[in-house]
């Protein structure tokens, strides 16, 4: 059985959520074929501008600022955390049941800031939103004038995607599907869905992915310590 890995996959039982799984231990990771994009965003006629903005507001006026993202210890949630706890900022976090709400909640003014996955981009499209800074390892091509989290200095979690299966596959086995796995990111139809969704393609071997899940748990645990 092959299966899709996501950042709920091992977030899951760190939030207290009991699982019958181990997150590293019960799985071959077979391949990494993208990270979900997560923006820091608001509506395009908000008065911050920049990050720098917007937290600076969070300092000054500490509970006055509100934002959405999914769930209580998501990783959007958790990263907000962690650039509140970086920053000193103090935000007001309104949760909601699914990415499919936060849009809306910005839209509406609901919230003055969303920290979410790419569900935004339409909006980003019509010039509805502004997108203040994203959380992967370096900028996204779709996105050059917009600033990562790690660039600015702030702590960021990855919205992993990638390929598993479970513990104990042959080696010579887990090899010909990680080939085909990573051959099968070249394809036309990969690339434009990929695009379409704002995600962006990162391709690694098993062993990568399972040492970025290794780095993002023990991020993830000094997030929810703080």
């Amino acid at each position: 059985t092959i299966g899709t890995l996501s950042s709920s996959t091992y977030m899951a039982p760190l939030t207290g959520i009991q699982v019958q799984y181990d997150p590293v231990k019960s799985f071959t990771f077979i391949s990494y074929y993208g990270d979900n994009l997560i923006g820091v965003v608001v509506n395009k006629g908000a008065k911050w501008q920049t990050l720098k903005d917007l937290i600076n507001e969070g300092k000054a006026r500490p509970g006055a600022i509100t934002y959405g993202a999914p769930g209580v210890s998501s990783t959007q949630n958790l990263m907000t955390k962690a650039i509140e706890a970086a920053s000193g900022a103090k935000f007001v976090f309104v949760p909601y049941t699914g990415s499919s709400q936060t849009v809306p909640a910005l839209l509406g003014g609901h919230v003055d800031f969303i920290t979410e996955v790419s569900v935004w981009a339409p909006y980003l499209a019509n010039d509805q939103v502004r997108v203040l800074a994203v959380n992967t390892p370096t900028r996204v091509s779709s996105l050059p004038d917009v600033p990562t989290l790690k660039e600015l200095g702030y702590p960021y979690l990855r919205s992993v995607q990638g390929i598993i299966g479970p513990a104990g596959i042959p080696e010579d086995r887990a090899k010909k599907l990680e080939h085909a796995f990573r051959e099968a990111m070249k394809s036309e139809a990969f690339l434009t869905t990929m695009n379409r969704l704002r995600m962006v393609v990162t391709d690694m071997s098993g062993s990568e992915t399972k040492q970025v899940i290794e780095d993002e748990i023990a991020k993830a645990k000094k997030f929810l310590a703080k």
